[in-house]
């Protein structure tokens, strides 16, 4: 026989069988396959959210096993560096900056270097970052990501140059000063005002 007719068999049997179960035992039945659903889905979401967050946390100790000491020693160096000598010290690692998670991973980085060395009371040579930045275009990257149409991938955008304290052109911030999402607005009013 063919193989549709016993699935069809065995389907309208388990039908049958329960529709013929009291009211009380079929709603249990369906609340319960509800359920087991909704944990299968979000056991799935939490498994690919790990993921992501693994996949970035690898992307940040590749990056910074590779330049972290390289990007430490400019931020803290007390003699100002051109852009043209701060892309010659880290040419052999450019490429390990090009995409987009890589970006924010970088920025990451270097907020993170510039707030330890903060507390360790370090000189931050603000010129040498700015030329750090400009080797890798990353002001050019937060300004496209404010020119984006989700606003909290603009909030992200003005957080991150705020945190670096890369001014960029006041167009593209007066653009969110006018936004409908309050904390984008507020914070981009913010910093149009610096």
């Amino acid at each position: 026989m063919d193989l549709t007719y016993y699935i069809q068999y065995y389907a309208l049997y388990l039908e049958s069988k329960f529709f013929g179960y009291p009211l009380i035992i079929r709603l249990t039945v369906l609340l319960v396959s509800i359920l087991v659903l909704v944990y299968i889905f979000s056991l799935i979401r939490f498994l690919a959210i790990n993921l992501y967050h693994k996949a970035i946390e690898r992307r940040k100790n590749r990056i910074e096993t590779k330049m972290g000491d390289r990007i430490n020693a400019i931020i803290f160096e007390e003699r100002n560096l051109s852009e043209e000598h701060v892309a010659f010290q880290l040419a052999d690692s450019i490429r390990l900056v090009k995409n987009k998670q890589d970006k924010m991973v970088f920025t990451d980085i270097i907020i993170d270097l510039i707030q330890i060395g903060s507390g360790k009371k370090n000189k931050v040579n603000q010129q040498n970052v700015r030329a750090l930045l400009n080797a890798y275009a990353i002001p050019c990257f937060w300004e496209k990501e404010l020119l984006s149409s989700s606003s909290s991938r603009r909030r992200n955008a003005l957080r991150k140059l705020d945190d670096l304290g890369n001014d960029c052109a006041g167009a593209i911030i007066m653009r969110s000063a006018y936004h409908k999402d309050k904390g984008l607005r507020k914070h981009a009013r913010a910093a149009a005002l610096q």
